[in-house]
């Protein structure tokens, strides 16, 4: 599980936590100091981040700091939101995006 960092709401914890990932709790506030801490102290990896703390205007500063750092940062969708699980294929969007190419998932 090395090198995936998952930053998530305080009502997430300690899930990833258990799954053996490291994980931050952060909020709307003090997202980006998190996301830009974590760019800044490790090694390129996967850095995924809870959508309910983003704002519109905290993504391009994100896609900055991923330039930076050279790994891949991932917004999860909500919590709850089964929606978008069935609506979008979440995995093929992941891989096509960490990879850079896009592969037949099954």
């Amino acid at each position: 599980m090395k090198g995936c960092i998952f930053i998530t709401m305080k009502d997430c914890t300690p899930g990833f936590t258990l799954a053996g990932f490291r994980q931050v709790v952060a909020d709307e506030e003090n997202i980006l100091e998190a996301a830009a801490k974590i760019v800044n102290t490790t090694a390129p990896g996967l850095l995924f981040i809870d959508e309910r703390m983003l704002a519109e205007k905290d993504l391009g500063r994100l896609r900055l700091l991923e330039k930076q750092w050279g790994g891949a940062i991932i917004t999860l969708p909500s919590p709850g939101r089964a929606e978008v699980w069935a609506g979008k294929d979440f995995g093929r969007r992941f891989v096509s995006r960490v990879l850079g190419y896009q592969m037949k998932l099954s």
